[in-house]
């Protein structure tokens, strides 16, 4: 998973860049209909929740979501 600034903030912070970088997205993972891409990943064995925004795969099968 990568983040990428979808609002042109122009600053980025890097812890939240690390922490998006370990989301575990399942194989099967899908984003929701509509422009908003969310995507909700949820990791039972550290009980985590992460919540995505603009969530997209690219040809690669690489995700990315907007860094909020």
């Amino acid at each position: 998973m990568k983040g990428y600034d979808c609002q042109k903030k122009t600053w980025i912070d890097p812890t939240f860049i690390k922490m998006v970088s370990s989301v575990p997205i399942p194989s099967y993972a899908v984003q929701s209909p509509g422009g908003d891409g969310e995507m909700t990943i949820y990791s039972p064995s550290t009980n985590t929740i992460w919540e995505l925004w603009h969530a997209k795969m690219d040809s690669s099968g690489n995700w990315s979501a907007c860094l909020d």
